[in-house]
């Protein structure tokens, strides 16, 4: 979220590039939970936008990847 750039209504921009690439579908929605922020919007929202992935998010979860970044499992 914070790495879109916007300006009014018009996205203008996408910075920290540096993890792009090819990856499982799953790993688009486990990635966009990990927030450093508090979101609530954002999380609840997110599940409009990219398909959920909960068993996926809770499995990262389980194995301690999200909480190493600090996570959040909110389902």
């Amino acid at each position: 979220m914070r790495n879109i750039l916007v300006k009014g209504n018009r996205v203008t921009g996408l910075i920290d590039w540096e993890c792009a690439g090819w990856f499982p579908a799953h790993w688009e929605y486990i990635k966009a939970n990990w927030t450093d922020f508090d979101a609530e919007d954002w999380v609840r929202d997110l599940r409009e936008f990219i398909p959920p992935f909960d068993l996926e998010n809770r499995a990262d979860w389980a194995v301690g990847w999200s909480r190493s970044w600090r996570g959040r499992l909110d389902l």
